[in-house]
């Protein structure tokens, strides 16, 4: 296998990090801090592993990230771009360049972050999640080049003493009112292992259809943990996500609103429920349709990946992560 002399050593070094966060001690929402030694741990394994995603034209093989990822060939990875269903573990993700990107035109990709201060992470018992606004200088055959911003969340977990992205979703922000990517097939049922979540995460959906989107969050404000910042992203913008509930409610007001008067999610059947403990991270694939202000519609297909954790014997999320995959039918 062909690996650039910088990905092998960042590799390399990477390794020797990727067991050295401490264990931890209670089961709570911990807010990783710049200034701790858990939080530069992964933040260096994230950034490395963002190099390693990087290839040249020159390159054969495009494995190189395979050493962040679980070897469980059950989860559910998704790239910005189609398929909407994603890639089904590493065998089927590290093969996204060769089968996504290449056939998409794009020759070559650096892959960054936006800013380091766009790094957030936190931890609940052995799980880390992590989000961050990375950009992609991509360029395509002729001599074209862009820049596409996105953003990402991972969860990590321990695999044989090193830390592993679990699940992965990458996304860019799109305009309700646009021409928006969506399926015609429906949905195939696959897991729903956790009956109390999947009926929560219908009831959570469902809230988006009782009312006008200025009202939607107060709907849904009790779903949630109060443990903020927990970063949330929405298929519209900001670019950064919400970092307060207020945050929230004023870009359904001052955003959604203008282009939409309502919006209605409906899930394709797809939920799948990865539990640890009292964590747990679910992923779900939906319908979404926003019927605009002159009674048009506007409908796409959509990604839903949240986070749980059990406080007080409920259920409440604590990050969330909702997108509508790169490009129009």
């Amino acid at each position: 296998m062909k690996i650039l002399g910088l990905t092998k050593v960042v590799i390399i070094s990477t390794l020797l990090f990727l067991a050295t966060i401490k264990p931890a001690v209670s089961e709570e929402i911990i807010i990783l801090k710049e200034s701790s030694e858990n939080f530069q741990t992964i933040f260096k394994i994230t950034k490395d592993y963002y190099v390693a995603w990087s290839y040249t034209q020159k390159d054969t093989e495009y494995d190189q990230a395979g050493v962040y990822y679980s070897k469980n060939p059950n989860n559910v990875y998704w790239d910005p771009l189609p398929p909407l269903e994603g890639h089904r573990g590493w065998g089927q993700y590290k093969d996204v360049i060769e089968k996504v990107w290449l056939p998409a035109g794009i020759v070559a990709a650096g892959i960054l972050f936006a800013n380091d201060g766009s790094f957030q992470a936190w931890r609940y018992a052995d799980v880390i999640w992590t989000t961050a606004n990375c950009i992609v200088r991509a360029q395509y055959k002729g001599g074209m080049s862009r820049i596409m911003p996105c953003r990402g969340t991972q969860v990590w977990t321990q695999e044989n003493g090193k830390w592993v992205v679990q699940h992965e979703h990458f996304s860019a922000t799109v305009n309700p009112s646009g021409k928006l990517f969506k399926i015609s097939e429906d949905g195939k049922q696959k897991t729903e292992s956790n009956s109390e979540i999947k009926k929560l995460s219908d009831e959570l959906i469902g809230e988006w259809s009782k009312s006008k989107p200025v009202n939607v969050g107060k709907n849904l404000r009790n779903r949630y943990s109060n443990e903020f910042p927990i970063r949330i992203y929405m298929p519209w913008a900001p670019h950064d996500g919400f970092q307060s509930w207020n945050q929230f409610e004023m870009g359904l007001n001052e955003f959604v609103s203008l282009t939409s008067k309502k919006i209605e999610i409906t899930p394709r059947g797809d939920l799948e429920v990865n539990m640890r403990g009292n964590i747990a991270w679910t992923t779900a694939t939906l319908n979404i349709d926003f019927q605009q202000h002159d009674d048009t519609h506007v409908s796409a297909s959509g990604r839903q990946t949240l986070i749980w954790i059990k406080d007080n014997e409920s259920w409440l999320i604590a990050h969330e992560h909702l997108s509508i995959p790169m490009g129009a039918e």
